[in-house]
């Protein structure tokens, strides 16, 4: 420490005699910093004495005093009361149906009447299933419209590498696919890599297939079996301009007229004959 300080004072006085590296007004300045500079250098034997002399008496004491352990107090918290509307309309079937929210996970803080996140979403489906168990109101199902990427910056530009881990840790019953993900093919690839892995049977697209392969890119039906219903669901993407070029869209009254689609009409209603119904479907064209 007594070299640097040294150092430190002889370019000190270098810079006062040299009129190229300083000027008048700089000398009381430069006689601040070499003055104070020495004082420290030659307290320092006596700041180290005393340190030594403190580390030793310190050393006394922890070695005559036994260390004190105090525990603080454990304090539990409990989980706040399920509480449920019970205005809420339930029914046999009960659907929670997610449209359109454009990477807002974290929901609107400017619009106070829609400042809901996926932490609100999450905990409401939980607590909403648990209700309708324990009094018998029927089956929940909670579904993913699509349309989720795009809107933020942890969505923005076809980019989805970001928000794909929080969509996946959703609970979701049924999923299909929005405009914006069937316009970017690098998100059809990290949807088809991570997403349909994490939803094994649960990602429904009707009436979208792979352009090279014409096979569906997720699955063209679901049937969702409750405890006392079982929902049959199809997910139509509607006809889109301008997909990306590794799908095609069909058009949905095209796909409504295809074989699977009748077929899989025809296997339901013959699994419930004993049922005295007959299915009818009819689909308006508007674009």
């Amino acid at each position: 420490n007594i070299h640097i300080a040294i150092v430190v004072i002889m370019r000190g006085c270098l810079c006062l005699y040299n009129p190229r590296r300083t000027t008048l007004k700089a000398m009381p300045f430069t006689f601040l910093v070499a003055a104070a500079i020495i004082a420290a250098a030659v307290g320092l034997g006596d700041v180290e004495s005393d340190s030594k002399k403190k580390k030793k008496t310190s050393a006394v004491q922890v070695q005559v005093q036994a260390p004190v352990q105090v525990q603080a107090p454990v304090r539990v918290l409990e989980a706040p009361p399920l509480t449920i509307n019970p205005d809420l309309p339930f029914s046999d079937i009960n659907i929670i149906v997610v449209s359109d929210v454009h990477s807002f996970v974290g929901g609107h803080p400017h619009e106070p009447d829609r400042n809901a996140n996926y932490g609100d979403l999450f905990s409401f489906h939980e607590r909403l299933e648990a209700h309708c168990e324990a009094n018998n109101l029927g089956d929940l199902w909670l579904f993913n419209n699509g349309d989720w990427l795009h809107g933020t910056g942890l969505a923005m530009d076809g980019n989805a590498t970001n928000l794909l881990p929080i969509v996946t840790a959703m609970p979701w019953d049924s999923l299909t696919m929005g405009r914006q993900e069937a316009t970017f093919t690098d998100v059809l690839r990290d949807m088809n890599r991570s997403l349909l892995p994490a939803f094994p049977g649960k990602y429904i697209t009707s009436n979208v297939v792979w352009n090279e392969t014409k096979e569906p890119y997720g699955e063209r039906y679901q049937l969702l079996k409750g405890r006392n219903s079982t929902v049959l669901v199809f997910g139509f993407l509607y006809d889109v301009k301008s997909p990306s070029q590794t799908i095609e869209v069909v058009a949905v009254k095209e796909a409504i007229q295809q074989e699977w689609f009748r077929d899989v009409l025809r296997k339901d209603k013959n699994k419930n004959k004993d049922k005295s119904y007959e299915y009818e479907y009819e689909y308006e064209y508007e674009y």
